[in-house]
């Protein structure tokens, strides 16, 4: 029996980093042309520079979620 995820109040998202100059809508455009339109997302930011790193070189991403939330607020 299928059942629909519980609503937490978080969103999907994907970070990554842009090697070439591209908006965020001709980004969303090219993940809208190979997914399921349930899996795009629905705000997409472009960032150029490389994602922050811990002191372990892993990625920080309580980091990321703090920018994010910032630019969905700003």
């Amino acid at each position: 029996m299928y059942r629909p995820p519980r609503r937490t109040g978080n969103r999907a998202g994907e970070a990554g980093t842009a090697t070439a100059d591209v908006t965020p809508e001709q980004l969303q455009a090219h993940v809208a042309e190979r997914l399921a339109s349930f899996k795009v997302p629905a705000h997409v930011f472009v960032q150029r520079e490389s994602l922050p790193r811990g002191a372990t070189g892993k990625i920080d991403k309580r980091s990321i979620k703090k920018a994010t939330e910032a630019r969905l607020k700003g």
